[in-house]
């Protein structure tokens, strides 16, 4: 090889490498446009966590990508903010669903029990059914049963019963900080 075709080949292979990058850079470009786009839109926002009632999954500090407005597709487990009915109280709840439309859910001594199964992350003995005490929500067809995964530390359905559609504000997609937690959030497995 003359060292006239070795210069060429080193030029294509540069313009190969630049070519990655460009494309590389144009999709990157496009993709923050677009995040951009929606978050000035109102479609999504960014929030940052504030109350531990989610830990260990969500933390305090931990901010989130929401998109706004009351969802059409919360399935159980899916994590969403809601309105928050405490008096003098102008934050947010942000909670995982437990119950959808047309489920039954219990309460017993704070344990939360979902079509006469205990949910998701709940390890309990079912003991007698059905429960003498408690409270007992058979969900309407624009109710939920919203939780938090810190149960020793939520102001949640457990208190205030079953919330209903249009009290839902969000639906949790994305954790962007911390960086080493980054990613989709989704119902829990």
């Amino acid at each position: 090889m003359t060292s006239r075709e070795s210069r060429i080949s080193k030029v294509k292979k540069k313009l190969r490498v630049s070519r990655t990058r460009l494309v590389f850079s144009a999709v990157l470009m496009l993709t923050l446009f677009i995040v951009w786009g929606f978050l000035i839109s109102g479609r999504l926002s960014a929030q940052e966590v504030i109350s531990p009632s989610m830990e260990p999954t969500i933390l305090v500090g931990d901010r989130l990508i929401v998109r706004t407005g009351t969802p059409d597709d919360v399935q159980r487990g899916d994590i969403v903010i809601v309105h928050n009915r405490a008096p003098h109280d102008p934050f947010p709840l942000i909670k995982r669903v437990a119950g959808i439309p047309g489920d039954f859910v219990v309460v017993l001594d704070n344990q939360v029990f979902v079509n006469r199964r205990p949910s998701q992350g709940e390890v309990t003995n079912l003991g007698i059914w059905p429960p003498r005490d408690g409270h007992m929500y058979n969900l309407g067809h624009e109710q939920y049963f919203v939780i938090g995964d810190n149960r020793d530390n939520s102001f949640d359905s457990v208190i205030f019963g079953p919330v209903e559609k249009n009290e839902l504000l969000g639906k949790a997609l994305f954790r962007y900080y911390p960086v080493g937690e980054m990613g989709l959030l989704g119902p829990e497995k």
